[in-house]
């Protein structure tokens, strides 16, 4: 299991930071992977703590040091319960002469988002690139054990009249409780923040948190609910701006009627409550994942974890039991990723945040069938191409050069979705990473799309985010640039 000390030095690696690559930490020994990735390859008895370590690779930071302190709590917790978890579900499979986890997950759950849900348990760093993702800054080892995402039992959301005291998207009518507009927040934040003229409807909503953990799954309203939540993760504080809950559910419901194609469905936004002066109040309602008797969806972070049933990656599990073979089902797999986003990116000016956590690959008989896309916060839209659903005030999400849209959907896509993939094909099947990223350019060069965007993605470098730079930094949007595997597989 990968550990906050880890995630640290590899995006030390990564982004060239200290000296990393030539004087690696005592005990440590890495090798380099395409995109400037790291393969740890030896690491010592007793991993360094993460805080002493960014000490000894950057000097003091105390930012960055108390983000590190929580990560490590948190990560610690994650791992006992993760543990005991994965025990119960070895011994489950074995009872049942179940052969993967994909089989477990198949046989004992019927309901998609509760599927879902049992795949992001086995991906308790959330984030493959940050050392922070375990971060729950602004929270105290009891809330992590009450509200993190291993949580035996569901979080009690709080249902408040807000008698228009919020503004409201919800032309359904689906946040409306006793005939009075309502919103939902989450315990932690009724309990910290200001509550301003909002009323306790005395009402309570079971819900469970996914990875991103501000966002919730509530069976009785068979729908996901994005919270407010004033706590900081992967180094940045997880309110929602009125902004985005102004912009998501109108646009991604035109996305989905409009212009998506046949084989990419989203889980559309459908209302949302916001205070146009705070982000502490702001609530998004998202469509839940429907039942589809003939697969599974799996959420794309989870592809790269260990089974607990195997000890492959649950990617290498759909993969070999592939007939027709792991190459086949891989070229399956970018074929069903690759051109709905670039449909989007080319066609409409639309650039999705396409890493793996907003990414969900819907399998039958273990082949990829369909791709899912959630949470579109982190949506970017070309100003020539902007829909008329997207209003003035939502300006933030406009750039006015296309080379921007490329930037963030490389670095979500490619650096964050597929290299994991990549690496863990390549450790449980076989082969070395550049064969398998050879099968992402073959779908580049086949997709047919202007010569601007084949150059931008095959031959030049890849941008990606520079995470922990833009943390040392105090800054936003910092860039790097990573040999692209893709012209070099070519």
């Amino acid at each position: 299991m990968v550990t906050p000390a880890e995630q640290l030095l590899r995006a030390a690696w990564r982004e060239g930071l200290g000296d990393v690559r030539a004087q690696p930490p005592d005990g440590y020994r890495l090798t380099d992977l395409p995109l400037n990735q790291a393969r740890v390859v030896e690491r010592p008895t007793t991993p360094p703590h993460p805080a002493d370590l960014s000490e000894h690779l950057f000097g003091p930071h105390p930012g960055l040091q108390a983000e590190l302190h929580s990560a490590h709590t948190g990560h610690t917790l994650a791992h006992q319960r993760r543990q005991r978890r994965q025990h119960l579900w070895r011994a489950l499979a074995r009872h049942n002469h179940l052969t993967t986890f994909v089989d477990l997950v198949t046989r004992y759950v019927d309901d998609p988002n509760r599927r879902a849900r049992w795949f992001e348990l086995l991906q308790p760093l959330g984030h493959p690139l940050h050392p922070c993702a375990r971060t729950r800054l602004g929270w105290t080892h009891h809330d992590m054990r009450s509200y993190d995402i291993e949580t035996p039992r569901p979080v009690a959301l709080v249902v408040a009249y807000h008698d228009g005291a919020l503004h409201r998207h919800d032309p359904d009518g689906l946040l409306t409780v006793d005939g009075r507009p309502a919103t939902v927040m989450h315990p932690w934040q009724w309990r910290t923040t200001d509550r301003g003229d909002l009323i306790d409807s005395g009402r309570r909503l079971p819900a469970w948190p996914t990875t991103s953990v501000r966002t919730l799954y509530s069976p009785d309203l068979n729908a996901y609910l994005k919270t407010s939540l004033d706590v900081s993760i992967t180094s940045t504080r997880r309110t929602i701006t009125p902004r985005t809950a102004r912009l998501t559910p109108p646009l991604s419901q035109h996305i989905q009627r409009h212009l998506a194609l046949p084989s990419h469905r989203l889980l559309e936004e459908r209302a949302s409550t916001w205070h146009p002066a705070d982000g502490n109040h702001t609530l998004v309602l998202r469509a839940p994942l429907p039942d589809t008797n003939d697969g599974v969806t799996v959420p794309c972070h989870a592809l790269p974890s260990a089974s607990p049933v195997t000890g492959r990656s649950i990617a290498a599990e759909l993969a070999l039991a592939d007939r027709r073979g792991p190459r086949r089902w891989w070229r399956d797999y970018v074929w069903t990723v690759l051109p709905p986003l670039f449909h989007l990116l080319v066609g409409h000016g639309i650039a999705l945040e396409a890493h793996g956590q907003n990414c969900l690959v819907e399998f039958r008989s273990s082949r990829s069938w369909r791709l899912w896309s959630r949470d579109f916060g982190g949506v970017r839209l070309y100003r020539a191409h902007v829909p008329a659903v997207v209003r003035p005030e939502s300006v933030g999400v406009w750039l006015t050069d296309f080379w921007g849209l490329r930037h963030h959907l490389s670095a979500s896509l490619f650096h964050n979705h597929l290299a994991p993939i990549v690496v863990a094909l390549s450790d449980d099947v076989g082969g070395s990473p550049s064969s398998w990223w050879r099968t992402v350019g073959r779908c580049l060069r086949g997709m047919g799309l202007p010569r601007t965007d084949r150059d931008f993605f095959e031959r030049a470098p890849l941008p990606g985010k520079a995470l922990l730079t833009a943390k040392l930094k105090g800054a936003t949007g910092v860039m790097l640039s990573a040999p692209n595997p893709l012209w070099s597989a070519s």
